[in-house]
């Protein structure tokens, strides 16, 4: 009954904008967004025009436009873009006033003499799922965290440590199966941990850019699921300096967050540089009944970006660092094995707890420096030859919540244990000019790391590696098919020093494989496609999978290594149908997924008393494994300024060698946003409201007395946010959003939430999200 009535608020709400949107009174000033109509990527530099006024406008960052003061009447709207057929449509004015406009590629076949080298990697991605989050779309949905921005993509969960740790999961695969790229280099940060998420700030991100699927053959042995790319926002290319603040503020655990950005260009626009720093405090989270112990974290982030360009020749040099202390929630960790027993059985904290910024152990301690220089310099005869290098170092420590000693000896803070990881990589493409009707990209790999440990108690023994690839990425234009071909050699050594405490030998193992692809796509008209793709990939077993053998604090959990782990190899088949029109985009995807050697952790339903607490146990495994699955979307817009969006995600996941489903797989989900562009109202410009619901299922496919709980109940969140902008200048307005999540304080678990023994997941959060441009460069 009160799901009932919360679905009849959602569409009595819904339908209420809905009718306020058709029937007000739009001002005489078009603005809209140019798009790709297969891509949905933005179009900047589109020309529109405006007969027989002939009054027009560009678009410029993310694809936006704005045409003013035009007066009421009918008119001929046209857009056009090189490579793209020209857009034409009649428009009444004011009721047409905000516009949408999907241009079509002019041909899936690009002549030879049009497609330049560098559109390589564009034409290859063609044939495989890859979702593109804009810069406006951050802004409006922009999180705590990485995990927070990518949770808006189908298909794409999280698996949660806490309300603080959010790592992203692409079709139930996650950790070393996702390479995430961060300013071009990957991000290697201990990334093996179920909690150890991605060390990048939300606020440094202008774009982010999600491949579904294997991508082994141009990412390496990392990409078996799937590659999630993190892009800065470009350089000025004009003299001037501007820059823009961001806050934050969350309601949940009265965190506030803010950003300072400043950027310019000089010596003729040759040169761009860019500074950035924030910094963020939250307290402890709190669900629809309880506060969470020890759920605070707090971060000071910097980054720092210089570019020169000149003729055939581009560089850029890039440096970020992240820091973080946060909170592990206490009553994961306990004293002895009755009170963990006690504590699961209650599914709730069995000692209340207030609200506070104060952080204790259990904690953890991370410093994530990157470093990152890239070159590019196009051959007119030969083509683009680019070189990518990246430096890396992590620290991470991790801090339980036992006292060493009874005196006062205790209060030193020393970890349990740290671990610093440093980190180099290299590699170098050439993006051949086509012969015919092939574009490719061929090019070598290699990275080197070494982890080094210290501490009270033993997880993972000190390591390094080496490893090196080489690959070869060619696409095949023709008439309305793209043919997409890729293979890849990689060899890939891993040394363990000698420890005693744990038979842990000073030894070297050395493993290489080979990855490949082949996809097509084809155009079956200018509103249809239909792509497909065959890969195999593999990969090496991590140094934790081989020799855990300890408390993860950050989990708290007991992890058990298996030395005779060997290579996991993976097959990879998807399929992806689109449907483009103007009043409706829609999309199917299905895949699979086949591992032979699926590594993964098991509960082993026992618990293990140590001298820092008593902690449940899980055991790494292998096993024959098929991950399938469909992801459906739908964009319905019915009219310029009323979009619906729905989306439903569902998984199949199967231990073959046990004939039992896999444990922690996402649950099947759907969602739907309601988005309304509303009138402006005096000095409010570009108004809108959202209105959204995610129903997630309770997860029916585990294996029977494989957890130690069952998955949780099915439960439905429904969201709100409001945005506009307000002109505080000729050229600047500020950005203001208002967002309101899980709006009814629902009490939920998700499956996928490593806490889900203890306690429940966030209540009600209250967001507010402000940015102010300043300086010389327009707002655009």
């Amino acid at each position: 009954m009160i799901l009932l009535y919360r679905c009849s608020c959602f569409a009595v709400a819904s339908l209420f904008l809905f009718a306020w949107s058709l029937n007000a009174q739009m001002p005489v000033n078009i603005r809209g967004t140019v798009v790709d109509s297969v891509t949905k990527h933005p179009l900047v530099g589109a020309t529109l025009e405006l007969l027989p006024i002939q009054k027009g406008s560009i678009s410029r960052k993310k694809g936006v436009f704005v045409i003013d003061e035009i007066p009421e009447g009918k008119y001929t709207f046209i857009a056009k873009y090189i490579g793209y057929d020209s857009f034409s449509r009649q428009i009444e004015l004011p009721k047409d006033s905000v516009l949408f406009i999907m241009l079509e590629p002019s041909s899936v076949l690009m002549k030879p003499t049009v497609v330049e080298s560098d559109r390589t990697s564009e034409l290859g991605a063609a044939t495989k799922q890859t979702i593109h989050i804009t810069t406006a779309e951050l802004d409006e949905h922009r999180g705590q965290t990485l995990g927070d921005a990518l949770k808006t993509i189908n298909g794409v969960t999280t698996l949660q440590t806490g309300p603080s740790i959010s790592k992203p999961v692409i079709h139930g695969l996650h950790s070393q199966r996702i390479t995430v790229m961060n300013a071009g280099v990957a991000q290697e940060g201990q990334q093996w941990g179920a909690e150890h998420a991605p060390e990048i700030d939300p606020f440094s991100i202008s774009s982010i850019e999600v491949l579904k699927g294997s991508a082994g053959v141009e990412y390496g042995v990392g990409a078996i699921g799937g590659v999630i790319r993190v892009e800065q926002r470009e350089l000025p290319t004009s003299i001037g300096i501007g820059g823009e603040f961001t806050a934050n503020g969350f309601s949940n655990n009265r965190q506030g967050a803010g950003s300072l950005l400043i950027e310019g260009g000089a010596f003729g626009g040759s040169v761009g540089w860019r500074a950035q720093a924030s910094a963020r405090k939250a307290g402890n989270s709190q669900t629809s009944d309880y506060w969470m112990a020890n759920t605070g974290f707090e971060e000071l982030n910097s980054s720092a970006t210089i570019g020169y360009s000149a003729g055939n020749f581009t560089s850029k040099a890039y440096y970020s660092h992240f820091g973080t202390t946060l909170g592990i929630y206490l009553g994961s960790h306990f004293g002895n094995q009755d009170d963990l027993y006690r504590a699961i059985a209650a599914g709730k904290p069995l000692t209340d707890a207030d609200f506070t910024y104060t952080i204790n152990g259990p904690k953890q301690e991370i410093a994530h420096d990157l470093w990152s220089v890239h070159a590019s310099y196009r051959m007119p005869s030969l083509g683009k030859f680019e070189i990518q290098g990246g430096y890396q170092l992590n620290s991470r420590k991790e801090f339980d919540a036992r006292k060493r000693y009874s005196d006062s000896v205790s209060s030193t803070p020393i970890p349990a244990f740290s671990l610093n990881l440093e980190s180099g990589s290299l590699e170098m493409k050439l993006h051949h000019n086509p012969i015919g009707s092939v574009n490719g990209t061929v090019g070598i790999s290699a990275v080197a790391q070494q982890n080094v440990g210290s501490s009270l108690t033993y997880l993972i023994p000190n390591f390094s590696v080496q490893g090196a690839g080489i690959f070869a990425v060619e696409t095949y234009t023709t008439g309305e098919m793209i043919f997409n071909t890729g293979l890849r050699f990689d060899v890939r050594s891993q040394r363990t020093y000698l420890y005693i405490p744990k038979n842990v030998p000073d030894s070297s193992v050395t493993y290489s494989g080979i990855s490949g692809s082949v996809g097509a796509l084809w155009q079956i008209s200018k509103q249809i496609s239909l792509s497909s793709n065959l890969s195999t990939a593999f990969r090496a077993p991590s140094i934790n999978e081989l020799y855990s053998e300890g408390v993860h604090h950050g989990t708290a959990q007991y992890e058990v290594g298996d030395r005779t782990l060997k290579p996991e190899r993976g097959y990879s088949w998807d399929a992806n149908f689109k449907i483009n029109g103007y009043h409706t985009s829609s999309e199917i995807g299905v895949y699979a997924h086949y591992f032979d050697g699926f590594i993964y952790t098991k509960p082993s339903l026992t618990t293990i008393l140590t001298l820092r607490g008593a902690f449940p146990v899980f055991q790494y495994r292998q096993v024959e494994a098929l991950i399938a699955g469909i992801d459906a979307n739908t964009s319905l817009f019915f009219t310029d300024y009323f979009r619906t969006d729905l989306a439903v995600s569902w998984l199949f996941g199967q231990n073959l060698s046990a004939n039992e489903p896999l444990l922690q797989m996402p649950a099947p989900r759907g969602k739907i946003t309601n988005h309304f562009h509303l009138p402006n109202i005096g000095m409010f410009l570009h108004n809108y409201v959202e209105i959204g619901g995610q129903f997630v299922a309770r997860q029916m496919r585990f294996p029977i007395n494989g957890d130690y709980v069952s998955p949780p109940a099915s439960y439905a969140l429904f969201d709100v946010s409001a945005g506009t902008e307000i002109p505080v200048s000729e050229f600047h307005k500020l950005h203001l959003n208002i967002g309101i999540q899980n709006i009814f304080n629902k009490d939920y678990r998700d499956y996928m939430s490593r806490f889900r023994y203890f306690i429940s997941d966030t209540g009600m959060n209250v967001i507010m999200r402000l940015r102010i441009p300043f300086g010389e460069y327009p707002d655009e």
